[in-house]
């Protein structure tokens, strides 16, 4: 599978899609790793790991579909782990350009609770289908 990663503002090359490391993810990340060295090893395993899933549909079972809305695509989410005392590191995503072999990072967030960064992952979900509408 193929990770790309979803920026709100464009970089200074004027790239908003990349499979570099950037945008809200990799802030999340780089929080993660400074506050919670062992939840970050966890992700960073499970994000090596999703090289080797085919599809979407291939995904383990702590990732779920939030919506899906015919004009704008679906939302899901992964929790790593699942359950876990002190927090999950979750990340929104959707299918690049609905393929099911390629999946674009939107942001993510240390859930201790409830999901917070859902309104910020459709508002993402909806500049990413923008774009590619516009290409």
């Amino acid at each position: 599978m193929i990770v790309k990663f979803f920026c709100d503002k464009a970089n200074d090359r004027g790239i908003r899609i990349s499979e570099d490391c950037f945008g809200d993810v990799a802030s999340g990340l780089q929080e993660l790793a400074r506050t919670q060295k062992e939840l970050w090893l966890r992700v960073c395993a499970f994000l090596k790991n999703l090289a080797s899933i085919e599809t979407v549909d291939g995904l383990p079972c702590y990732v779920e579909r939030l919506e899906q809305e015919r004009s704008k695509g679906s939302l899901y989410v992964m929790q790593v782990p699942k359950t876990r005392q002190g927090g999950c590191f979750c990340i929104y995503f959707c299918k690049y350009q609905e393929r099911d072999d390629s999946v674009v990072f939107l942001c993510s967030e240390l859930k201790q609770g409830r999901l917070k960064n859902m309104n910020r992952a459709k508002q993402l979900l909806n500049e990413y289908c923008k774009m590619v509408k516009g290409k």
